[in-house]
């Protein structure tokens, strides 16, 4: 017993660092001897120092990374984590710093990159939908690249907006439209600040509720390129149900039996077809068997949709990059709808002191919407379906009932009849410098520029329902959204 006591008591003290991946030090480890009580935590700077017997393995944990055994070989230990994404959840964003998830009383949801990524859309926001409790995200008019409706926990204001106030990579943002433009496969995480405790730091522009956006940077190690895509088919997947001909005929029938208005042919019953029916079109689809039209069909195709990303990411440890380049297409369901995006991103951040730590996010997006005529629908589920769409000859009709209340929604379908292209560029950076003053007291400083020109461009030809024969019209609306932010943090 005294021999096994002796061996055991031979102790030697060693000192190590703890880092990330990047090299940073990790503040608040923990370093244990395995299958002891004896430990220690690191300080600022990711040193520990230990009393440990000889052949002892020492474990070493921080939140968010996984767990590490490595063995004492001698009198010095460097330890470097690895981030463990199944553990992300127990660390948020809360605004100016992170917590663990148990240590937050505030209302703060958080989406992981994995439940993003795995969803094929457009947008970050997108990709949000039925995640998360208390946010309703719905669909405004299901045109390609239109940017979705926000409310956190219901409507807030009755006159005033509701959108909440946008954050990316700690830069707020004037209006969503950069977030929207932000490709999913770039985005690390997204919080969402729901009530007043978790979004009072931004004032009255964290009222809607704040979303906060985090991108991927670089990471070391080798440089490793990567490619995410995806191709889709788009389609209506319900539609509404229209009658034919027959059914459209019995109706009007009835309506003229039940219209006593001015009808000097109104004894309660159901007037002969001469004095229901007034159009010859009409009259002549009636005698071939109840011919009809059915325009949402005519006007509805299957949409094309495609995603490519090509990504680099690596660096060693003082300078750590992401690099990315994405290409979106979106064809809509109706001719004339479709949405382009491209857009590429650089990370970078530079460890360029032992105490100094630079780095820069930019995003350059260049993005075009044929938004397309609102009249296809409605003049598509409205239509007399016992109207035709053409001539004997195939030529297209204008007004397939004579009547000229409602016009052939295929006229607006015609190539250089109705054009409304919205083209969008966006400039984004954010520039950090983040300082060690003393032990335990860090200032970080932030600058973040923020720049979107938009054109519209409209044109109308005669033959379209606004204009009805009359003359064609055209019109451009520039506009330009530059704001920028500087932020200084003491922590």
């Amino acid at each position: 017993m005294s021999t096994l006591s002796t061996a055991y008591s031979q102790t030697k003290e060693i000192t190590g660092v703890v880092a990330d991946a990047n090299g940073k030090p990790l503040e608040g480890a923990t370093v244990l001897v395995k299958g002891t009580a004896i430990g220690a935590l690191t300080d600022s700077e990711g040193k520990f120092s230990l009393n440990v017997p000889d052949g002892a393995t020492l474990v070493v944990s921080y939140i968010g990374y996984k767990r590490t055994e490595v063995p004492v070989t001698g009198n010095s230990v460097n330890v470097s984590l690895e981030q463990d994404y199944a553990l992300l959840d127990e660390v948020v964003v809360t605004g100016y710093g992170t917590q663990r998830k148990r240590d937050v009383t505030a209302a703060i949801s958080s989406v992981d990159e994995k439940s993003i990524r795995e969803i094929p859309v457009a947008s970050t926001v997108d990709a949000l939908k039925g995640r998360v409790a208390g946010v309703d995200i719905q669909t405004v008019n299901g045109r390609p690249g239109q940017a979705p409706s926000i409310q956190i926990r219901g409507q807030r204001s009755i006159n005033a907006g509701n959108d909440p106030l946008f954050v990316v990579d700690g830069v707020p943002l004037v209006s969503g439209g950069t977030a929207f433009d932000i490709n999913p496969q770039d985005i690390e995480s997204v919080e969402i600040l729901k009530d007043a405790a978790s979004t009072s730091i931004y004032g009255s522009r964290g009222a809607n509720g704040v979303i906060l956006i985090t991108t991927k940077r670089g990471s070391q190690g080798r440089t490793t390129v990567s490619y995410d895509g995806f191709v889709g088919v788009t389609s209506a997947i319900k539609l509404v149900d229209m009658m034919n001909g027959r059914e459209f005929a019995d109706m009007k029938r009835e309506s003229r039996r039940q219209d006593a208005s001015g009808n000097v042919f109104w004894n309660g019953t159901i007037p002969d077809d001469a004095n229901v029916f007034e159009d010859p079109v009409e009259f002549e689809s009636i005698a071939m068997n109840y011919r009809y039209t059915d325009y949402q069909d005519l006007v509805l195709n299957n949409g094309l949709t495609q995603n490519h990303q090509l990504s680099l990411r690596g660096g060693n440890a003082t300078t750590q990059f992401l690099i990315s380049a994405n290409y979106y297409n979106e064809d809509g369901i109706i001719d004339n709808m479709d949405f382009t995006r491209y857009s590429i991103r650089l990370n970078l951040d530079n460890q360029t002191t032992k105490w100094l730590r630079i780095g820069t996010s930019t995003l350059l997006t260049r993005s075009i919407q044929n938004f397309g005529s609102s009249d296809v629908m409605t003049e598509a589920l409205a239509n007399n379906p016992l109207g035709v769409p053409y001539d004997d000859q195939g030529n297209l009709l204008f007004l397939p009932i004579n009547d000229g209340i409602r016009t052939n929604p295929l006229s607006e379908l015609v190539p250089g009849a109705w054009l409304d292209e919205r083209t969008r560029h966006t400039i984004f950076t954010s520039l950090y410098a983040q300082a060690e003053i003393a032990k335990g007291l860090n200032f970080r400083s932030t600058a973040g520029i923020e720049i979107r020109p938009e054109t519209q461009g409209r044109f109308r030809g005669r033959l379209t329902n606004d204009n009805r024969g009359g003359p064609a019209d055209a019109r451009k609306i520039e506009n330009t959204i530059f704001s920028y932010t500087v932020e200084n943090l003491l922590t």
